[in-house]
């Protein structure tokens, strides 16, 4: 359910009434798709759409969506996912927060969960040199190694 300036009222008490109803709502309190992948500024609608609701906030982070049709990442970064790179998505959720929790506090524990989803992320990775070693021995014919004036390495290519 978008929440635009028109709208504004109209849509918090919706998501009020859901919430009292014993609905699920998931709202993106940044407001936009973000530009640069970056966790953005939380805005406060979701403070007035929580006021006199019943339930509680649970913080969500999503990992892995930069770079896919659903983020405004560089054509580029787009172009890998159709070259057949692996994207895992993941959703980290954090502990339930009280219902009247501000912006500032959510905001906090979203960034939490990202520092941890990205820990858990990187911790699974492939050791830097073994995966130099692994891409270059995939391209045999392509060059591996060159000095700082593109000059082919007689080792490139091993």
């Amino acid at each position: 359910m978008p929440i635009s300036a028109g709208s504004n009222r109209t849509a918090l008490n919706k998501v009020r009434d859901l919430l009292n109803d014993g609905q699920v709502v998931c709202l993106f309190p940044e407001g936009a798709i973000s530009h640069t992948g970056q966790i953005g500024e939380f805005k406060r609608g979701f403070e007035r759409a929580c006021e006199d609701a019943n339930g509680v906030i649970l913080p969500f982070y999503l990992r892995g969506l930069w770079g896919s049709r659903f983020s405004r990442s560089t054509d580029k970064m787009k172009s890998l996912r159709r070259s057949g790179l692996k994207r895992d998505v993941i959703v980290a959720y954090g502990k339930p927060l009280p219902i009247n929790s501000t912006a500032i506090t959510v905001k906090k524990k979203v960034t939490e969960l990202s520092i941890h989803a990205w820990d858990e992320h990187t911790n699974g990775l492939e050791a830097l040199p073994q995966s130099f070693i692994r891409t270059a021995k995939q391209g045999m014919s392509d060059m591996a190694i060159a000095d700082v004036q593109g000059i082919r390495s007689a080792t490139a290519g091993c």
